[in-house]
């Protein structure tokens, strides 16, 4: 099965965008509804594992990997998935060599799960 031509997967993309608020915080907002996009997701290594976090105390850390064809989002975008919000973790990669193999990678951490 080819990770471009037949995507195995369909995720749901929310655009974000910065607003200031009336105290004059900036806070991401979404922006439009949730985008539908094919690809296919990768978890980004055979491990799970976890980070100390000052405020959450032990947190699992989960990272995937898409896959597409075409990309909506950029780096505030958060991401809708088997059950989960994940956000992006750097920049969105556009790699355009060729137009066979004109693809995007994103790499993803798991927030949470939603529901």
């Amino acid at each position: 099965m080819s990770v471009w031509n037949r995507p195995a997967h369909v995720v749901k993309v929310q655009l974000m965008r910065v607003e200031q608020d009336g105290r004059g915080a900036f806070r991401d907002v979404p922006d439009g509804g949730l985008i539908d996009v094919p690809c296919t997701v990768q978890s980004a290594r055979e491990w799970s594992t976890a980070e100390e976090n000052l405020l959450n105390g032990l947190q699992v850390l989960d990272l995937c990997r898409i896959f597409a064809k075409v990309w909506p989002g950029d780096v505030r975008s958060l991401v809708y998935h088997d059950g989960a919000e994940w956000e992006t973790v750097g920049s969105p990669q556009h790699f355009d060599v060729s137009p066979r193999t004109d693809h995007w990678v994103v790499t993803l951490r798991k927030r949470g799960d939603v529901g």
